[in-house]
């Protein structure tokens, strides 16, 4: 990218339109079987001539000894650049060490975006040499801490997002005698979080010796409790406590309930960890129900996949972590499956979900929607479903729950009424094929003089043209008649709301590298201009992007703008921020990703 394109995409980012309100799926994950450990063999000199020997000189074997090639295990990765949807090359090049883990660490946990997750975790996952490391300026300490390797900040993060499935496969591709604290822990944590006691202790007492830190501590203490070793349990946390460790009083109480004390309970847990959750599995011990609220994606997916948690607290954590990327929606709809309802309720699903606002309240309108037979009134259930999350919040996860029953049902004409409602849930939930049979519905009423179509048509032309590049290309229709018929249906929708729509739309228009012309921008301009006060992004991460991108450094520029986003993705960022961090991306070569964020802010603000 040249300087002047730089530049110019910088400042036309921070004069976008501000102070309207904030607004927020690529295809699903790739399954794709990890390379081997690269091995690097170190560049041989050429031999050196060998001198002149007389021709009666007897020659002997050289026996040459050497140790094998180091194994690279900071390039491993789980896929192939291209196969993770980035550019060619190597991806790290020409980006420093130091930088990038401190993005990598501001990744925000606790994501709602999936296309942000989305993106983050290719990024982490990728196959590639690492960042380059920076001489320090000053003289290393006498002892300096061991540094962290590139792997292992790889796959902790990928735990942190709540992908324990990708954090243990990224792990287990480095042999464990070169596994360092963070791998160690990944797989630790892993084992916890599926409630493996056996692969636990099994761990813990295979690198006991060279793990020796209060956490692993903690998990051999509780592994010599499951073995009904309660003095060398007791023993070891008084050993703790003379290392004057933090003190854990839920840790020492679950201890105790191992060892027999049915009157110690766990109580509060301020820094809940896998392992609390783990021991009071193991100690039968209800989870604590204000843990359900953590914003911690691997700990919401352990409370929704335990029994000893209550009902209400366990279907909260569901969704949080359903929301967080850390649970599927499958597990989610298994869970509104086993809440009891009476055949009453059932049949009066709206009803029922009106006078409660809490998970019960969602799952019944799943349930109501599922008994339905195909048809107008199964149409009818999934309107009434997206409405009330529209509404009250939680669309994505209703879209993602309520999608295997939306495609069980095939576009025909008695639901037309229906159709844009499809379109949408369909293009959020990344089936693009899907949408476009929808689609072709919509049309087919329009040309025999349906109305409510020819309007339908209008309201779902912008998520139409965000998400599908064929479209954008076969629509002869010039922009601004598209943009015009848009507004004056959604004046209709909601007139109060139109014109923060309008400028979001045109914003994703701008950021989508198409130039509006001057009708439109006339369209936008209110009778008067008043200076607005508008959040802006952090200076570091508003001056990185530009620079990254004008190096061409490329998974750098994309976690610029993932932290520029925060965790809401696009939609929860004021239209110039979220024009920014597109315009990055598309520049980056990351245009399936742009639109992926384009059409998740659309649809969250009502588009």
């Amino acid at each position: 990218m040249t300087a002047s394109r730089a530049s110019a995409y910088l400042l036309a980012a921070g004069l976008l339109l501000a102070g309207t309100p904030a607004w927020g799926q690529p295809g699903p994950p790739l399954r794709l079987t990890p390379p081997r450990i690269i091995e690097e063999t170190p560049a041989t000199p050429p031999p050196a001539a060998e001198p002149a020997r007389p021709a009666d000189t007897p020659t002997a074997p050289l026996i040459e000894v050497s140790r094998p090639p180091p194994i690279a295990v900071d390039s491993v990765g789980l896929f192939e650049a291209a196969q993770a949807g980035l550019p060619h090359g190597p991806v790290w090049d020409s980006s420093r060490r130091d930088v990038v883990e401190q993005l990598i660490a501001l990744l925000p946990r606790g994501n709602g975006s999936m296309p942000s997750r989305d993106l983050a975790k290719r990024l982490l996952s990728v196959t590639g040499r690492p960042p380059a490391e920076v001489p320090a300026a000053n003289p290393p300490p006498e002892n300096p801490p061991k540094p962290r390797s590139w792997v292992g900040v790889r796959a902790a993060t990928l735990l942190a997002l709540g992908d324990s499935e990708a954090a243990a496969n990224l792990a287990r591709l480095v042999p464990s005698r070169l596994e360092d604290d963070d791998l160690a822990r990944v797989m630790l944590d892993t084992a916890l979080a599926a409630y493996d006691n056996a692969g636990v202790c099994t761990l813990v007492r295979s690198r006991i010796d060279r793990l020796n830190d209060a956490y692993w501590q903690k998990a051999l203490i509780f592994c010599q409790a499951l073995a009904n070793e309660h003095g060398r349990a007791q023993l070891g946390l008084a050993m703790l406590r003379e290392q004057n460790v933090p003190d854990d009083p839920a840790f020492a109480r679950l201890l105790a309930a191992l060892a027999g004390d049915t009157r110690s309970a766990a109580g509060a847990i301020p820094e809940a960890t896998p392992l609390h959750l783990a021991m009071l599995r193991a100690a039968r011990q209800n989870v604590p129900p204000e843990l359900a609220t953590t914003s911690d994606p691997l700990l919401l997916r352990m409370i929704a996949t335990t029994p000893n948690a209550a009902a209400e607290p366990r279907l909260i954590a569901a969704e949080r972590a359903e929301a967080f990327g850390s649970l599927s929606a499958e597990g989610l709809a298994q869970l509104y499956d086993s809440v009891a309802f009476t055949p009453e309720q059932l049949s009066n699903a709206l009803s029922f979900a009106q006078g409660d606002r809490g998970p019960r309240g969602r799952a019944v309108m799943y349930r109501g929607a599922k008994a339905q037979a195909v048809g107008v009134g199964r149409a009818e259930a999934l309107q009434r479903s997206w409405k009330l999350a529209r509404e009250r919040g939680g669309y994505a996860t209703a879209v993602r729950v309520l999608l295997p029953l939306l495609l069980e049902m095939p576009p025909s004409s008695e639901l037309a009424f229906f159709a844009g409602d499809a379109v949408r849930a369909l293009l959020f939930a990344g089936k693009l094929e899907e949408a476009r049979r929808w689609n072709t519905l919509i049309r087919a009423e329009v040309m025999a003089g349906n109305p409510t179509a020819t309007a339908i048509e209008a309201l779902v032309w912008p998520l139409l043209w965000l998400a599908d590049v064929e479209e954008r290309k076969s629509d002869k229709t010039p922009l601004t008649t598209r943009f015009a018929a848009w507004r004056q249906a959604q004046e209709k929708v909601d007139a109060a709301a139109l014109r923060g729509r309008a400028a979001l739309l045109a914003t994703l228009i701008v950021s989508s590298g198409e130039r509006p012309d001057a009708a439109m921008i006339a369209s936008l301009l209110p009778s008067t201009l008043a200076r607005e006060n508008t959040p802006m992004p952090h200076p570091g991460l508003w001056i990185g992007v530009g620079a990254a991108l004008e190096s061409g450094r490329v998974a750098e520029t994309a976690l610029f703008t993932l932290n520029m986003l925060g965790t809401e993705g696009a939609a929860g960022s004021a239209p110039h921020t979220a024009a920014l961090a597109l315009d990055a991306l598309r520049a980056a070569g990351l245009d399936a990703d742009a639109r992926a964020l384009a059409l998740e802010a659309a649809i969250a603000a009502g588009l």
